[in-house]
């Protein structure tokens, strides 16, 4: 990863790095199907935003995909003026899209093999997915237990 071509891991490292952070919030077995189902959420609509670029290579479809794709997950991650009880999954399905998507559109530009580096790119956040739930699992395992915490009433003087 330190090397010159470190760059075309940046969104493989921002998801890895996502994810750590979720797994702090919440216990091992949450944070690996919150991880996995939002991988699978993104990376379906990763797959239909390539397919419809592909028939249309534009900015403004890119930009129109983008803003659908807001509209459809920002219910699922705001519920009234608080955050939705699964926000975390869809937040990260939606980051998980764009970040899949938007280097791929970069590489038409280029004039490299685009859909060669979308598949690469998915399997790659699949894979890290993968990897960053079995991670939990076995920081997890090796965590002691917590016992019951009993309170000892402190005198106040």
């Amino acid at each position: 990863m330190l090397s010159g071509a470190s760059t075309s891991y940046v969104p493989v490292m921002i998801k890895v790095a996502s994810m750590g952070q979720q797994a702090t919030n919440e216990g091992a077995r949450l944070a690996g199907r919150s991880l996995i189902m939002s991988t699978i959420i993104g990376g379906a609509g990763a797959i239909i935003g390539w397919n419809i670029l592909s028939v249309t290579p534009t900015l403004i479809i890119y930009a129109l995909l983008v803003t659908l794709a807001g509209l459809i997950f920002g219910p699922r991650i705001f519920k009234g003026k608080g955050m939705h009880p699964e926000a975390g999954t869809w937040s990260y399905a939606y980051l998980t899209m764009i970040v899949i998507l938007a280097p791929a559109v970069m590489d038409t530009a280029g004039g490299s093999s685009a859909d060669a580096a979308f598949w690469s790119r998915l399997l790659m956040f699949a894979l890290a997915t993968l990897y960053g739930v079995a991670a939990v699992y076995v920081v997890d395992a090796f965590r002691p237990a917590e016992t019951g915490k009993t309170s000892t009433p402190v005198a106040l003087s």
